[in-house]
């Protein structure tokens, strides 16, 4: 605020509450006091000078000597005054000990104790270095006076973060007892927050913070680890885990030497605790203190006396486990691999240690020992340049290797785990004995039953890949191709499956063997040279296995995309390739490559020339367009001869024909497609006039469905990030003729077509918030009124809200503007709420659905304005016969119960009929497990919305616990648990 809009103000603090002020009744005075408080609050924090703040502070540090009921008052416009900006030298000092001297902070009420903990907080943060200056150990004095005896939580945290930047920043050595016994008083924490209180102080926030209280100066260290010693043995849980937080954010501060004094008897505590007591939800705890012990050890080495204590707590750690590992029960095996873990994790002096003890006991008994041997191969990652390893390196690999073919999988994917480890170590392996765990690695890859090995070998590879490529090239590969190629590509004479290997898992995986161009292009050329091979059996291939390799050539391109070179690779070898045999099988009937017309192997390679194109350069992706445009128009088949990409083919016809009698020549717009959808907007498209009305043609009268779906996409993706005359045109003259099909013609199929198309075109225009958005929008939700169209036009709202992967996103340069969901929400609630009022109860159903789909793709903010008018309405979705719709309904209602409960709870006597109801839904798995969750977090509604219907619920969920589906049942007992 500017000083010349301020000047009436100070006019009136110079004249008008001097009366206020002065008088003799001490309310008045208070009233005075608080109203120059309440102005100060208002004002912005850079308006007073620093003459004005000193004469502020003077006047307040006087009213505090004042009478006791003028305290608050005063205290609230000191802290209006500790946060201005032009405060002068001397001031805050000034301020902090009038407090000290004439305030008794504790009897005050809680929020006005709260404004002297503010009051300090604001000059720590700004004016430290005075305070430091003037009041040095006087500040610490009066701080530990006014935290001595504070109970409210709020204020607690407060102080609880000071704290530590005091002590940290000020001389505290000559009370450091007396500021550690301030603090301490609190541990461990004993409080309970109200429940109903969203935003109460939790108990963890205050033990967070006093441990960090606790672990703020070395100087502590000789009262505070006599204190958590003692509380590492109390009986109470909390206590303990207490002890042990703090115990982790301590030992780094107080150092080896304060901590080799009670190591022995921190090891009796843990022992204790993890052998005989076992809290899980301790546990992580005391693995953490446990690391940080050791850890600031090797951080902080001091020879002598604290060398010779860590030797004995490592012997004492040693002895304690070595009967348990060696125990044939295996009980407590697993907390002794997790403490021996947390030990050797560290630093690499404690992982040498650790080895030491663990290595000779694991080749001992490794079979038996499957949590040890997981934690070794965890360990055995950070030892790289342990001299441990080295001298059992032998059988380490012996052990690990006979392993692979134990017929526990947990023991196979450890020993896989381990391998791996060494492989990375590779000063630990000689260079034939890698050749060896590359064989095996491979066989697990192939060939081992469960996928959670197969994955892991995986991995194992990838590392090796990465390492040693000419190694998987020459010895991994070739036995991976001789093992996923089936016997025989032909299929049987019954119709049968070619072989086994069609299906074989290792080609899902295939593609993370390319860990650089070399292996990529070697893995691209196998897969491409398998697709050649197929083109020699004609009609009669199996198009199962045909599918398997395109899928996997797709993955290794997109990865190989990524590295130096392979782009061009991709274009030139690969997609020339994939599209000169799509082409040939297109157009020429006895070429024999019908399966390059199967829907899902062009897909797929269409996602190889849609990534391809994405990643060129603007010159490269507008050649390609115009090439691909004029040939499959027909416009230049000589450019298409001539190219490097489309060279030996034989083309001498019109392309895209709605009328074309075989599908398989129109399908070849999907490559159009992918082209045209991944290119940004700065490229030209040529033949504009030419293809716009080809492409609709084929979206509304090609009898094939897929060449149908394939040209509604690409006039969506074009008018989408294209702009220009031709464009603006097209759009306008092509919408009467949609619309025609849509709502005149008798052919159901040509009305479908129709209706997709303006269904892709009403989602291109709203993404981009072309003016026709809100026709095509409205005209959309006119047509849930037919009732042949109902149920398509309400699965088109779905479409256009949800994301596309191959075109109208982002990564393929489409143009989506901002909160275009909300925009379609606010456009389409009214006439939903409208329909689902009004509409003939035949296309009621669809209103509702669509209102479904709707509520399930909004961001919850935009959904909370409207939801106590929209929760009759969705409540009523529950009552149409829709599987799908139930369960998009279920699934909105379980996040709205958590997010909105106050409104939700007003629905309670109609939702939890409805929920019970489809517990027992018969058609749906999915339906009865998403209704008996909704049921089960009614339970967080308040007591008196669920309570008189607690024993219904429980009867009727008896029924749920007979179901025939194991995870139903589960989810019925934790529903009726809660009940």
């Amino acid at each position: 605020m500017p000083r010349t809009i301020c000047s009436p103000s100070r006019y009136w603090f110079n004249s008008r509450p001097r009366p206020f002020l002065t008088n003799k009744s001490t309310d008045i005075r208070a009233r005075g006091v608080r109203l120059i408080s309440d102005v100060l609050h208002f004002l912005p924090k850079n308006t007073l000078s620093p003459d004005e703040a000193k004469v502020l502070a003077s006047f307040f540090c006087d009213r505090l000597k004042d009478h006791h009921s003028i305290t608050p008052h005063t205290l609230y416009g000191l802290l209006a005054l500790s946060s201005a900006v032009h405060i002068p030298y001397g001031t805050p000092c000034q301020i902090l000990g009038t407090i000290f001297r004439e305030v008794q902070v504790q009897t005050l009420l809680h929020v006005d104790r709260r404004s002297v903990f503010n009051i300090i907080r604001n000059f720590l943060q700004n004016q430290m270095t005075e305070l430091k200056d003037k009041l040095g150990s006087e500040f610490v004095y009066g701080f530990m006076q006014v935290m001595d005896g504070e109970k409210d939580p709020r204020n607690l945290v407060i102080l609880f973060r000071l704290y530590p930047v005091i002590v940290q920043n000020f001389p505290v050595s000559v009370f450091a007892e007396e500021l550690f016994e301030v603090a301490a008083c609190y541990f461990p924490v004993d409080f309970q927050p109200r429940s109903k209180d969203a935003d109460a102080i939790t108990r963890d926030t205050l033990s967070d913070a006093l441990s960090h209280c606790l672990a703020a100066s070395p100087k502590f260290a000789q009262f505070c680890l006599p204190l958590l010693m003692e509380k590492m043995t109390s009986d109470l849980d909390t206590a303990r885990s207490d002890a042990y937080k703090a115990l982790a954010l301590c030992a780094p501060v107080y150092g080896p030497l304060e901590l080799s004094d009670y190591l022995i008897q921190i090891w009796n505590a843990i022992r204790l605790e993890i052998f005989q007591v076992f809290n899980t939800n301790t546990e992580h705890t005391i693995l953490s203190a446990l690391r940080s012990i050791v850890q600031s050890f090797a951080l902080s080495p001091i020879a002598g006396k604290t060398t010779t204590s860590l030797e004995e707590f490592y012997k004492k750690v040693f002895e304690g486990c070595s009967n348990h590992l060696r125990d044939q029960d295996l009980r407590l095996l697993q907390p002794c691999s997790h403490l021996l873990e947390a030990i050797a994790s560290a630093s690499p002096s404690s992982c040498s240690t650790v080895l030491e003890f663990v290595i000779p006991l694991l080749l001992e008994q490794s079979k038996k020992d499957l949590p040890f041997l997981q934690i070794c191969s965890t360990t055995l990652v950070d030892a790289s340049t342990e001299p441990t390893l080295s001298r059992h390196k032998q059988g380490i690999l012996e052990m690990l290797t006979s392993n692979l073919e134990d017929s526990s999988t947990r023991l196979r994917v450890a020993s896989v785990r381990g391998i791996s480890s060494l492989i990375i170590n590779r000063g630990l392996i000689e260079e034939g004995n890698i050749s060896v765990l590359c064989d095996l690695l491979t066989q697990r890859f192939l060939n081992d039953e469960e996928e959670e090995v197969r994955s892991e070998s995986t991995t194992c590879l990838e590392r090796l890949a990465e390492l040693s490529p000419n190694l998987i090239k020459t010895r991994a590969l070739p036995v991976v191709w001789s093992t996923i190629v089936p016997n025989t590509l032909v299929r049987d004479v019954h119709g049968g499956d070619a072989n086994i290997g069609a299906w074989h898992p290792s080609w899902k995986k295939l593609s993370h063997l390319a860990t650089d161009k070399e292996l990529g292009q070697t893995i691209c050329q196998f897969l491409l040279d398998q697709l050649k091979e197929i083109s020699n059996h004609g009609d009669n291939v199996c198009i199962e296995y045909s599918l398997q390799v395109a899928m996997a050539l797709s993955e290794t391109s997109r990865r190989m995309l990524g590295y130096p070179g392979g782009l061009d690779y991709i274009k030139h070898t690969v997609l020339s390739a994939l599209l000169q045999w799509s082409i040939g099988a297109a157009v020429q009937e006895d070429t024999g490559l019908p399966f390059f017309c199967h829907e899902e192997i062009l897909n797929k390679s269409s996602e190889i020339c849609r990534h391809v194109v994405a990643e060129l350069d603007q010159s490269s992706a507008s050649d390609l367009a115009s090439c691909l445009v004029h040939f499959l128009l027909g416009e230049d088949i000589g450019t298409f001869q001539s190219s490097s990409l489309f060279n030996k083919s034989r083309i001498s016809l019109k392309m895209l024909q709605a009328s074309s009698p075989s599908p398989r020549v129109t399908r070849l717009v999907i490559f159009l497609q992918a082209v045209v959808c991944a290119v940004g907007s700065q490229v030209v498209l040529p033949s504009q006039d030419a293809l716009l009305p080809v492409l609709l043609d084929l979206a509304l009268f090609s009898p094939d469905g897929l060449t149908n779906l394939i040209a509604c996409k690409s006039l969506a993706g074009i008018l989408n990030k294209f702009d220009g005359l031709v464009y603006r045109t097209f759009a306008e003259t092509s919408k009467q003729k949609i619309l025609d099909q849509v709502r005149q013609t008798d052919d159901g199929d040509a009305r479908v077509r129709g209706l997709r198309l303006w269904i892709w075109l009403t989602k291109s225009f709203i993404l981009r918030g072309h003016p026709l958005s809100t026709e095509y929008l409205n005209t959309l939700m006119d047509f849930l009124d037919f009732r042949a169209l109902s149920s398509s036009a309400a699965d088109g709202i779905n479409l256009i809200l949800s994301e596309s992967s191959d075109i109208l996103n982002v990564k393929f340069h489409a143009e989506v503007k901002l909160m275009y969901r909300q925009r379609v929400f606010q456009q389409c609630l009214p006439r939903i709420k409208r329909g689902i009022l009004e509409a003939d109860d035949a296309v009621r159903p669809y209103y509702l659905q669509t209102l479904s789909h709707l509520l399930s793709h909004i961001p919850r903010p935009v959904l909370m304005g409207s939801l106590e008018s929209l929760l009759p309405l969705f409540i009523r979705s529950l009552d149409q016969e829709n599987p799908l719709m139930y369960l998009s309904t279920l699934e909105t209602f379980h996040e709205l119960i958590s997010d909105a409960s106050e409104v939700v709870a007003q629905q309670v006597t109609s939702m939890i009929p409805a929920f019970l109801r489809l517990s027992q839904y018969e058609p749906s798995m999915k339906v009865r497990i998403a209704a008996l969750k909704c049921l089960k977090s009614l339970t967080q509604l308040s007591s008196h919305y669920v309570l008189p219907y607690k024993s219904d619920v429980t009867r009727q969920l008896t029924m749920a616990l007979d179901d025939k589906k194991r995870l139903v049942r589960r989810e019925a007992v934790d529903a009726r648990c809660r009940w």
